[in-house]
């Protein structure tokens, strides 16, 4: 005899065990195929062409949290898929069964529904068991949050001939600087969102391989690291009064970082230089 779901052609969904990725739902395979880790929340991310590829989503990083969401369901987002819907086994062990279940950080679940200044607290799907989860995210978006794009402008004179050390950009200075804890080097986000672009114009030719760098700190931090959030190589300044654009996709932060842009010479020469940040944000 048919069970009443299977009368009324209900979606069943079994619960899965075994490793993380194991499920039952709704999986895509759209975007640039992506190495993934399987259990982890991924979001779908254009980085240039038209053709996403899949970033790890975060519950306080801009375009990290309230877009679309899907869970790996193994190393491959092409071969293996991404669960928009269902239920799936996580990496994770969590407790509080029925109880509803929120992104965290780096693509983990977490029981706790965030609270950290520009933390979204979206509700992403519901403990079936330690290790499972009905995954279906909120799709309500918050319509009062709109991108806004501002752009800073830097001049400022590059005057050593290094070709190894970062100089960064300063935000208060007619000169560059190579001390990552100096105050002018750096500027505070006043929401979260990102680093759009750099367009740079130098006088003089500095090199045909030029790197830019974009760097952020979190608080108690006082210098910027030796790894940069992004970098963005082969800028060729080589043609003196020739402008050019570099181009980031990862370069994120969230309200209150410090955030600041170096450059890395490939020619010994020094010049005036011009720099446009174009940043976006979400308000």
């Amino acid at each position: 005899m048919a069970r009443p779901y299977e009368k009324s052609n209900a979606k069943v969904f079994a619960i899965p065990g075994g490793s993380a990725g194991t499920h039952d739902g709704d999986v895509t395979f759209l975007g640039t195929a992506t190495t993934t880790t399987a259990g982890r929340i991924y979001t779908p991310l254009i980085v240039g062409g038209s053709s996403p590829i899949w970033v790890q989503a975060d519950q306080d990083v801009a375009d990290r949290h309230d877009r679309l969401l899907a869970v790996s369901l193994g190393t491959s987002s092409t071969q293996d898929g991404m669960l928009l819907r269902g239920v799936v086994t996580i990496g994770q062990t969590l407790s509080g069964i029925g109880d509803p279940v929120y992104l965290s950080d780096s693509g983990l679940f977490t029981m706790d529904a965030p609270t950290g200044l520009g933390d979204n607290a979206r509700v992403i799907g519901f403990l079936l068991a330690e290790s499972q989860v009905y995954f279906n995210p909120d799709n309500s978006v918050d319509a009062r949050k709109v991108k806004q794009i501002s752009t800073s402008d830097h001049s400022f004179y590059m005057n050593s001939s290094s070709t190894t050390s970062d100089f960064f950009v300063p935000f208060n200075n007619l000169n560059e600087s190579n001390n990552p804890t100096i105050y002018y080097t750096r500027t505070l986000a006043p929401y979260g969102g990102r680093l759009l672009k750099a367009i740079v114009r130098s006088s003089a030719n500095i090199g045909s391989s030029c790197k830019l760098q974009f760097h952020k700190i979190t608080n108690t931090s006082v210098g910027f690291g030796t790894t940069p959030t992004e970098e963005v190589t082969g800028i060729d300044l080589s043609v003196a009064q020739t402008s050019q654009t570099a181009d980031f996709s990862i370069a994120t932060f969230s309200e209150g970082d410090v955030i600041g842009v170096s450059m890395i010479k490939s020619s010994s020469g020094v010049a005036n230089v011009n720099v446009t940040l174009v940043w976006e944000y979400i308000i």
